[in-house]
């Protein structure tokens, strides 16, 4: 009797610890395909505020963190300096950097400022457990 309760915990135990690592394996997924959605919403956030007008990418200052809102008075994407959480889980970001070209026109870290594009980091970061997790994409924004 003995042997078969022993027998029946440790089999109950290693069923409750692999339900346990599935979850957790379950939530790290989601928490990733939310993260790339905020990517993409933020991306075309900033895409939309390009197409009302250039100066607003063109007068983002290099180097500073930018956050993204959306303003349920006018109805679009807005962006602040004051960070704010999506859900109240994800902190979105982004950064803009000056993007300078060569003597053939191609992308270089030197040579001629063009002032009709712009290089976008942009960022998305949460608590998970005792860790931050943070995915990032880089893209250019031209003056179309």
């Amino acid at each position: 009797m003995i042997v078969g309760s022993a027998i029946i915990s440790l089999s109950l135990i290693g069923v409750i610890s692999v339900a346990n690592n599935s979850l957790r394996i379950a939530e790290l997924s989601l928490r990733e395909a939310q993260a790339g959605y905020l990517l993409l919403e933020g991306g075309e956030a900033l895409r939309s505020l390009r197409d009302i007008s250039w100066t607003n990418i063109s007068g983002f200052s290099t180097g500073t963190n930018y956050y993204i809102t959306f303003s349920t008075t006018t109805n679009r994407f807005a962006t602040t300096s004051v960070n704010s959480f999506v859900d109240g889980i994800f902190e979105r970001s982004f950064t803009v950097s000056d993007v300078y070209r060569n003597g053939s026109d191609d992308i270089s870290d030197s040579g001629t400022l063009d002032s009709g594009t712009r290089k976008i980091r942009m960022n998305v970061s949460w608590r998970s457990r005792n860790a931050t997790t943070t995915t990032f994409a880089d893209f250019y924004l031209t003056n179309i």
